[in-house]
């Protein structure tokens, strides 16, 4: 029986727990008291936008935006500046002191997405523009309900949908995305806080870093300011704080999202005095700026989701499958780490996903050989060392691979090769006029000279593009050129360079066009700052990959605070960082037009070129023969100042604490360059960074190079124990950090080892109910479980969900993770009635809280249902099960790759009951849908096909059944 996996365990490093965003309070009051709900400020002038107001702590929908002389500046400042503008204000329990609220984030969130969809209901304007204006805790609550408006759809919640399609601008002010843990001390100096809401409210709270991740996904979507307070508010113990400082004010991930400081307080950052406050201003223009451009953008955004909703099947919403033309993968051949990482990287496809295909080369190549589907692997710049290549090339008819390189021995590997020539005279000459911009009525000598150009290059694209583009920036003449090429050009003659490999003539005639081009910048920056910084940079870059150069790790190098150096005990790269090209403003950003304009330099010159794809950020890509010649010719003296400065910038722009999608990506992004850097750090391989041991290994163990980041890992901490200690807490850290890479490599012993010495340890300082203890038993309980030592697993977690149940509640999510990994050791132990009664006690508590189609409630459906099958209690594992396959389609409609593995188990449970053309009908649906998923050869497929002629054989349907077998057995005897 193929079943989805049961109790989903905790990582090794910390406890997973439900989320709990998505509880909503059933114990809301139906009334408003005063200052809560939707109130129009201002009805405006034949209003054709939306624009609504939510306060923040502790405030009122009127009061949070009324200056002390009296002004309400949403209902008397806002029309005048933007009359065709309806004006709302909405008020909600905000209190901390002594509120008797228990409502949730999501139900707050809910409650206000009601309220406003039913006003705008009211008078028919539900496709009108929206523009948010959020203070404080107000900008968390408008996340929370635009993510819930994202997921609605036409047949479901249609009118929060439409809240969000509306929405076109958002003004953050003062919001704390990040957290902060100054709110906190804040109101515990005013008041005795009991609100729920509070606790999430911490710097990088589980909650927020969630609602980041979610928010992130949709944030595109609109148009988004966020302002930060510069003034500290004065506390009751007499202090001055800043509330939400900016770092926490900013959208995390947005590096496009305008940040702009306000000189006020945090409460003072939504009250203006007067129409001539300069932030006031500031705000009515930017305001102003959006109504003028929402009422297109929202049109085109309903336009869009109009003809999809025409074009989609009725019925419920599914995902939709994937089509039988083949898939192409482009695949970084650079050198054996970059292909390995771009083959693992397809184990993120959602089909891959499916069959929990393990994210590595090795596993992609295995899961690919088993679909019935063609695919098009394209390994590029395949120009490295032999071997590289040859190891990843698959043996199967299904994969073909198109290997692009200058390595001429490659074709010894491969069935067909086809050899590039060099452009046709007319075409290179055509390229290099236009390169060196030319016009069409050149004189005679010119076009003579070009042709003389073009032909000493031997035609070649990169050379004629490189000449062509230094005659144009105004470095030489095309005489001079000329002149010059001849004179560098035998200089790269010499048959024992080793940087002439490849083919024949290519590489020494693109070095010459590079010499001269660099000779000249290196002239002209002796009165030029741009071209000084350009030189810098170009020698830099060749310690990084050579593709997808982001500007983010230099403004992120910039901005972000250096290294702990222990009181100057252990050495950081801070002190090899670029400054003069990281200078940053009073704010703390960074100043990028420097930057900007050195890139500006080489781009000219065709040294570089921007990286289309990249719609986010800024992103270049350096041709790898460029790269090369960096390498061999510019770096052939002073290489070490610009390897260090490159390991300093790939050290300094990681960010560890940002677990943001975006942030992730960025982390797997630099991967390649820090493999090429680390190549190339052999000649200071024995000084110890602590910050780049640290940060390095924090970036192989996120994209599963596990022995490198060990490696790392056992270093920082070997370095950092001689100063601190073997028991400090931040040791501990370590070293449970230690064990749960050593987890995840299948090291069970080792991690073992280290998570039992972390348990003792944190048992004798912090006591045995403090919370890192337990998360330490939990770990330690994981590993004995996956080395089947089930009676000391349960040992464990017996104690882990007894410590939980004391301290956080028996309804606490914690709780009930830690209920289904001690059901999962029972099950394993074959303790069914036990694991039935804590599945149980789980459910109860899930199904009132989360509901009945929540993923958590389902998937402990699903164990349940499988204990009652271990019992034989078909009854019940059958009610579950349709349970389960009922929520499921609702949810993913009835196509869906999951919805195929309910309907097997379900089917199953049918052919042990007897039932055998309830069976039937399953199982047909099965196959039929695995045969146009994945093809009629593929296993899953095969599988099906056999489980529906067993079910034929107890029916006697004997002529069915061997059809079928038939199929089978020729389809698996074609693949052997």
């Amino acid at each position: 029986m193929s079943s989805i996996p049961t109790s989903n365990y905790p990582a090794a490093s910390e406890l997973r727990s439900a989320d709990t965003a998505d509880v909503v309070d059933q114990r809301r009051e139906t009334y408003n008291p005063p200052g809560f709900g939707i109130k129009k400020l201002s009805s405006g002038t034949s209003p054709t936008i939306d624009i609504v107001a939510i306060h923040g702590f502790d405030g009122h929908r009127e009061a949070s935006w009324t200056a002390d002389n009296g002004p309400l500046w949403l209902r008397d400042f806002l029309p005048e500046a933007v009359p065709i503008a309806r004006i709302w204000s909405y008020g909600y329990d905000a209190y901390t002191e002594n509120s008797s609220s228990q409502q949730t984030l999501h139900g707050r969130a809910q409650d206000f997405l009601t309220k406003l969809s039913m006003s705008r209901e009211a008078d028919r304007t539900t496709r009108r523009p929206i523009i948010f204006i959020a203070h404080s805790l107000g900008g968390i609550i408008l996340k929370s309900a635009l993510i819930q408006a994202s997921m609605a759809n036409k047949r479901h919640l249609l009118q929060y949908k439409q809240i969000h399609l509306s929405t076109y601008g958002i003004l953050f002010l003062g919001t704390p995305h990040q957290g902060t843990d100054i709110v906190l001390k804040f109101i515990s100096l005013c008041y005795q806080p009991n609100n729920i809401l509070l606790k999430h409210l911490i710097s990088h709270s589980e909650l927020l870093q969630q609602q980041n991740s979610d928010f992130n996904a949709i944030a595109a979507d609109f148009q988004m300011k966020c302002f930060y307070e510069n003034l500290p508010t004065s506390l009751a113990n007499g202090t001055f704080e800043i509330i939400v400082p900016k770092s926490s004010a900013v959208v995390p991930g947005m590096a496009d999202v305008d940040a702009i400081g306000m000189h006020k307080s945090h409460s003072g950052m939504a009250k203006f005095q007067s129409i001539d406050d300069d932030d006031f201003k500031t705000i009515s223009l930017i305001i102003q700026d959006m109504v003028q451009k929402a009422p297109p953008a929202v049109q085109s955004q309903w336009t869009t989701y109009d003809q999809q909703s025409e074009d989609t099947p009725k019925g419920p919403i599914y995902t939709p499958k994937l089509r039988p033309s083949p898939r192409i993968y482009w695949i970084d051949a650079t050198n054996a780490e970059t292909l390995a990482n771009g083959l693992s990287i397809i184990a993120d496809e959602p089909a891959a996903k499916l069959h929990n295909v393990e994210k590595s080369a090795e596993a992609v190549l295995g899961w690919l050989a088993q679909i019935q589907k063609q695919y098009l692997l394209i390994f590029d710049n395949a120009d490295g060392m032999d071997g590289v290549v040859e190891d990843y090339l698959p043996q199967i008819h299904q994969i073909h691979v198109l290997i692009t390189s200058r390595n001429s021995r490659l074709r010894n590997h491969v069935t067909d090769f086809l050899n590039v020539e060099p452009m046709e005279r007319n075409q290179a000459l055509a390229l290099f006029e236009a390169a060196a911009n030319f016009d069409q009525e050149s004189n005679i000598i010119a076009q003579e000279l070009s042709e003389k150009i073009v032909a000493k290059l031997g035609f070649l694209p990169l050379a004629v593009d490189i000449a062509g583009s230094t005659i144009s920036n105004g470095l030489c003449t095309v005489t001079e050129y000329l002149l010059m090429y001849e004179k560098y050009q035998p200089d790269f003659f010499d048959a024992d360079n080793p940087s002439m490999k490849g083919a024949p003539g290519y590489n020494h005639t693109i070095y010459s066009t590079l010499n001269i081009s660099y000779n000249m910048i290196e002239k002209r920056a002796i009165g030029s700052r741009s071209d000084q910084d350009a030189l810098f940079i170009l020698k830099v870059l060749g310690f990084f990959h050579h593709q997808n150069i982001m500007e983010a790790i230099f403004k992120q190098a910039a901005e972000l605070p250096p290294a702990n150096t222990y009181d100057g005990k252990l050495q950081i790269t801070t002190s090899e960082l670029p400054h003069q090209l990281l200078k940053c403003d009073s704010n703390g950003q960074w100043l990028s037009l420097p930057f900007r304009e050195a890139m500006r330099v080489l781009c000219d010159y065709s040294l570089l070129s921007r990286d289309s794809a990249k719609h986010r950020a800024f992103s270049w890509t350096m041709h790898p023969v460029i790269h090369m010649w960096i390498r061999d010719q510019a770096l052939s003296i002073d290489d070490v100042p610009h390897l260090c400065a490159a390991r300093a910038l790939l050290t300094g722009c990681i960010n560890m604490s940002d677990i943001t999608r975006n942030g992730k990506l960025f982390q797997q992004e630099l991967l390649s360059h820090i493999v090429t850097n680390e190549a190339a750090m052999h000649k200071k391989k024995n000084i110890y960074y602590d910050d780049l041991s640290m940060k390095f290994g924090f970036i192989y163990k996120e994209t599963n190079r596990w022995s490198d980041a060990v490696q790392l890992e056992i270093a920082v901490i070997e370095a950092r124990e001689q100063i601190l200690g073997t028991e400090h807490l931040h040791i501990l850290t370590l070293r449970n950090n230690l064990a749960d890479t050593y987890f995840k490599m299948g090291k069970w012993p080792d991690a073992e080892r280290l998570q039992v010495q972390v348990l003792e340890t944190r048992k004798q300082i912090l006591g045995t109910e403090h919370e890192a203890t337990v998360i330490s038993e939990n770990n330690l309980a994981l590993t004995y479980f996956s080395m089947g030592r089930w009676a000391d697993a349960e040992r464990l977690q017996v104690q882990v969900l007894k410590a939980f149940e004391h301290t956080l509640g028996t309804e606490h999510p914690n709780t009930q993770t830690s209920r289904g990994n001690l059901a999962l050791t029972y099950s394993n132990m074959g303790r069914w009635g036990d694991a039935e009664r804590l599945y149980i006690q789980a459910l109860d508590v899930l199904e009132q809280i989360l509901g009945n189609e929540h993923p958590n409630t389902l998937t402990f459906r699903i164990n349940l249902a499988s204990v009652y099958l271990q019992m034989g209690r078909w009854l019940d594992a059958e009610r579950l099960q349709g349970l389960i396959l009922e929520a499921k389609e609702k949810i993913l409609g009835t196509e869906h790759p999951h919805i195929m593995i309910c309907r097997n188990d379900l089917a199953v449970t049918h052919l042990k009951m007897g039932r055998w053309l309830d069976a039937e009908r399953l199982q047909v649906q099965v196959v039929e849908a695995w045969e146009e998923l994945l093809g009629t050869e593929h296993p899953d497929t095969l599988t099906s096909k056999n489980n529906l002629a067993t079910t034929y054989l107890f029916m006697g349907r004997w002529s069915d059944a061997e059809r079928l077998y038939v199929q089978v057995l020729e389809a698996r005897e074609k693949r052997d």
